[in-house]
């Protein structure tokens, strides 16, 4: 199940209007809500995302981003405001690493960004995945002996291409 943090100053923004929402979409959803004191208790789990509201001071976002990616590497941050504060946003882009800015707190904003950022976050680990597979080229003019080495690499999970002569194997190169 996928969970969401969101992290407000104040409680129109949070608990009333988006959380039943999220939860009626499938996301569990918790709110915590920021105040003179800090974010209070954050909750100890990973989530699949955190909303921050960017009237929070910079200094708690990173904490709290920090915290959150900590968990889970993966999580995706979104800064969502309903003042659209040019300096609060340059601020935000230097020290925290987000994923989204949107000017709302609108779950069906907040939902479409949640899912474009995992389906951007999962493209790139399987490019990562492309780049650390072994790449191997058999190469032999006798070409029982390529299948028979491509038959036993692909027993044990891995992909080989084969060339019948170097020629061959320097274009595939």
């Amino acid at each position: 199940m996928k969970k969401i943090l969101i992290i407000g100053r104040e409680d129109r923004f949070t608990g009333n209007s988006l959380l039943p929402v999220l939860e009626k979409e499938g996301y569990a959803a918790k709110s915590v809500l920021y105040d003179k004191e800090g974010a209070g208790n954050l909750p100890d789990e990973p989530f699949t995302a955190i909303i921050v509201d960017t009237k929070i001071p910079l200094i708690d976002g990173i904490k709290i981003i920090m915290g959150a990616r900590g968990l889970n590497p993966d999580v995706v941050v979104i800064l969502a405001t309903i003042h659209s504060d040019i300096e609060v946003m340059a601020e935000a882009r230097k020290g925290l690493n987000f994923d989204y800015v949107i000017n709302s707190f609108e779950p069906k904003t907040i939902i479409h960004c949640i899912n474009a950022s995992a389906k951007r976050r999962q493209i790139v680990r399987n490019l990562d995945m492309l780049n650390k597979t072994p790449k191997i080229l058999i190469v032999d003019d006798e070409t029982i002996i390529t299948n028979l080495f491509q038959m036993s690499l692909h027993d044990e999970g891995l992909h080989a291409e084969t060339a019948n002569c170097g020629r061959d194997a320097l274009e595939m190169f």
